[in-house]
């Protein structure tokens, strides 16, 4: 097929789409190229575009009939009614809303077709196609805030904080991750490579505290941290990692313990927590309005024994606190190990392990 000025179908068009793509931006806007057309009469073409992204299913697509003037076509102008097609609500509302697109890895292309009225092959027949290939980085910086990077702790629940300087920053979640730090490593390779010591999704705040029900931290082990920044399910964002270690502290392991709550839904397992006279718990009730929860007592051998504490064990719908304050109604021998059984309506026997401190001692 050849165009007017003898030049083919092909060699008519030039497409640049870097300004479409070109980091830094404050809005990424795929319609923002330019198209020159090098023949000397206008001509109709069909426009398509298609930015599809690495190791997924989605996509921006667009299609539209346009008409190509000799000479710089700026698409943005020549076709303002483009209508972009998207796999989802969640990356249309991330594009149209704030003008902004995953992490990740992309290819952008933008095909040309023009109409041939005449012989076996009428209709659109592509004639241009250029494609661009994407590495979108950060587009914010999530700054980690504490502990600092290289603290040294001593305590085993640390308040895990951080800062994302971003208009976004009230519509994300965020993924928190702590792996431990093998000798000679990098704090990159550590939480690349190594198996997360704990990985907590879908937080909204910007702080976090090393949860009890979390594999339990120990002396001396460097270990690093990290958080990564999601819009509705697409990765926005990764901070630099950071690395801390604790050095034992006996005096404030207990008082660690106890400014925390045990949640009694994960806070389950074979490994010990420490109660200096009170036990603090959590319970985030879901399945009825209302449920009163009763407790048992084993001492180290199993043995039942019988509570002395009052306990109002009715709670309601959402999140509940409860104290059971073995202190000043029954005081437990001192780094004893017991276990407590507690049951509901929707749950039997769930144990929480500890060792009672007497904080006078």
């Amino acid at each position: 097929m050849l165009c007017a000025g003898g030049a083919t179908a092909q060699e008519a068009f030039l497409v640049h789409l870097e300004s479409a793509v070109m980091p830094g931006q404050p809005r990424t806007d795929l319609l923002n190229y330019s198209v020159i057309y090098q023949g000397s009469t206008p001509v109709r073409a069909r426009l398509k575009g298609s930015l599809r992204f690495y190791n997924s299913s989605d996509y921006i697509r667009y299609e539209k009939e346009v008409r190509f003037s000799s000479g710089v076509n700026l698409v943005r102008e020549l076709a303002p009614a483009i209508t972009l097609q998207f796999s989802g609500a969640a990356l249309r509302e991330l594009y149209n809303i704030h003008g902004k697109l995953p992490l990740g890895k992309m290819e952008y292309c933008v095909t040309i077709e023009t109409y041939k009225s005449n012989g076996e092959q009428a209709g659109w027949q592509p004639v241009k196609e250029e494609c661009v290939y994407i590495s979108n980085e950060d587009i914010f910086m999530i700054e980690l805030q504490q502990p600092e990077d290289g603290a040294e702790l001593k305590e085993f629940h640390p308040q895990l904080g951080w800062i994302v300087n971003s208009p976004l920053a009230p519509e994300l979640t965020y993924r928190l991750m702590v792996a431990p730090k093998n000798k000679n490593q990098s704090k990159q390779d550590a939480i690349r490579r190594n198996r997360l010591q704990y990985d907590e999704k879908n937080i909204s705040g910007m702080f976090q505290v090393y949860p009890m029900y979390a594999k339990p931290l120990e002396y001396n082990q460097p270990y690093v941290w990290n958080v990564e920044a999601y819009y509705k399910g697409y990765l926005m964002g990764t901070a630099m990692p950071w690395e801390f270690i604790i050095l034992p502290d006996t005096a404030r392991d207990s008082v660690a313990y106890a400014s925390a709550y045990l949640d009694i839904m994960k806070d389950v397992g074979t490994y010990n927590v420490i109660a200096p006279g009170v036990l603090k718990l959590s319970y985030e009730l879901k399945q009825s309005a209302e449920d009163s929860l009763t407790f048992a007592l084993l001492d180290k051998d199993q043995k039942p024994l019988k509570i002395k504490v009052p306990v109002d064990g009715k709670v309601r719908y959402g999140d509940n606190r409860l104290l059971i304050d073995f202190y000043n109604y029954q005081p437990l021998k001192h780094k004893k190990k017991y276990t407590l059984l507690i049951s509901g309506r929707h749950f039997k026997d769930r144990r929480i392990e500890f060792t009672y401190y007497n904080p006078d001692l």
